[in-house]
């Protein structure tokens, strides 16, 4: 059980959690390790723009601008999804609505009404 009550994943244990923060402590390590490597100063030219930065600097801002374009490319998707769920709730709410109303059973203080015969049954 968490601290709020809910109960964890099934795949959450300390040998998971200490094998996520080994991960992350690796990759943050080399991460250090890249922008120890790539200090150095290079020249950007982009049309008639030219300006010297640091090259990870160059590197984080492609990854950047990367990373906001498909983004950018999956707004209208996204939007799209959103809209055709948001009218297929709205259909279903209006089919709820028109349902017919289904006859509850009796219960068990009412008394079944006996069938009545019309003559005699032949068996």
């Amino acid at each position: 059980m968490s601290s709020t009550g809910r109960p964890l994943p099934a795949w959450y244990n300390r040998r998971t959690m200490r094998g996520i923060l080994f991960l992350i402590v690796l990759i943050l390590g080399l991460v250090a390790l890249f922008t120890f490597q790539n200090a150095a100063l290079v020249e950007v030219r982009f049309l008639w723009f030219g300006w010297t930065a640091q090259l990870l600097g160059v590197i984080a801002a492609s990854f950047a601008a990367g990373a906001v374009a498909g983004f950018l490319a999956g707004v209208p998707a996204s939007w799209a999804k959103s809209r055709r769920i948001r009218d297929l709730e709205r259909e279903a709410a209006e089919r709820a609505s028109m349902a017919p109303v289904v006859p509850q059973p009796p219960t068990a203080s009412e008394k079944p009404i006996a069938p009545q015969s019309s003559g005699p049954e032949s068996k």
